[in-house]
């Protein structure tokens, strides 16, 4: 909303301008990258000062916190001092910026501290402690490999919008493409961040199936070609669609791509320092204490060998200062 005060005093116009803005106005989330940008320079400020002290996995490279719009990870050594320097900081943060923090959307999450220790700290500072899996930016954060128990709220958001197309009288060749455009774009969007279970891709091949053939979701028994053809490429009889799980491995692919040519990336970077440290990736083996998505960049070495291909050409004599 812009309101303008129009005078006139003698000979000269003044204009007073008061300017707020709308909620949905196109210059509203400039203006709140530039006030979460304080809070960022806050948080870094105050990890510097002493106000709080760093998670262990976070010194090197210096990471206090993520930010995504108004959703903020802040990253700490769990102990009361930390938590009380971060509260503290978000505190005059809402002074002059009106910003303030919802207790009751927040969540405390600990790693090696006791129930009785953690659930004292959390008391103290007002917010309740966290339980995993928990959501961020529509994603679920577990420490732990993700279980079909886990996936359960995703398969059944996918076999409700499946089901509402069932009403529909779509052809063959419409169902493909809602399928492929649909289903299988958000299931890719998770495969992207997660290594998901073989459970799961079945799973969701099986509803397409139902879909496809029989036009419900329940089952696809009797189904006149197995999805696993119709999923071959059109030269070997198929419809040409990727399956699932070739995707998959096609995403880690590209995170191992990315280790190597996103050498300023904070992903990247940390995993250089907390993960393989000195260890070259291709010597480096597999052991449980690793996460699973990064066994799993590690399995796939054999086929990123297999891309790998590296073109030598004659560049000239070089001169001593060009070295």
């Amino acid at each position: 909303m812009l309101k303008m005060e129009r005078c006139k005093i003698s000979q000269y116009v003044h204009l007073h301008i008061k300017a707020c803005l709308r909620q949905g106005d196109c210059i509203s989330p400039y203006l709140f990258i530039l006030v979460m940008e304080v809070l960022s320079r806050m948080l870094d400020s105050g990890l510097l000062e002493g106000k709080f002290s760093a998670h262990p996995l976070c010194i090197t490279p210096r990471l206090t916190h993520l930010a995504f719009a108004d959703d903020l990870l802040v990253f700490s050594d769990g102990s009361q001092h930390s938590l009380l320097g971060i509260s503290g900081i978000l505190q005059t943060f809402h002074s002059f910026s009106g910003l303030d923090m919802n207790p009751s959307k927040s969540e405390l999450f600990f790693g090696g501290y006791g129930d009785s220790e953690a659930a004292v700290i959390a008391d103290l500072i007002g917010i309740r402690i966290g339980v995993f899996p928990s959501r961020y930016l529509g994603l679920p954060l577990n420490p732990t490999k993700l279980s079909l128990a886990t996936l359960q709220p995703f398969i059944q958001k996918i076999t409700k919008q499946l089901n509402s197309w069932t009403t529909k009288f779509l052809s063959y060749a419409g169902k493909i493409r809602l399928i492929v455009s649909v289903v299988y774009g958000k299931v890719n969007f998770w495969s992207q961040v997660f290594v998901l279970p073989k459970g799961f891709y079945k799973k969701i091949d099986n509803l397409c199936s139902a879909f496809l053939w029989k036009n419900t979701t329940s089952s696809a028994r009797g189904a006149r070609v197995a999805w696993k053809d119709i999923c071959k490429t059109k030269e070997e009889g198929g419809l040409g669609i990727r399956s699932l799980e070739e995707f998959a491995t096609v995403f880690r692919l590209k995170q191992v791509w990315h280790l190597f040519t996103r050498r300023g990336s904070l992903w990247v970077m940390w995993l250089d320092h907390n993960i393989f440290g000195r260890r070259n990736y291709w010597l480096m083996d597999s052991t449980p204490r690793l996460s699973w998505n990064i066994r799993k960049m590690l399995e796939v070495k054999s086929v990123f060998q297999r891309l790998i291909k590296c073109q030598m050409r004659d560049v000239g004599p070089k001169r001593a200062s060009d070295q």
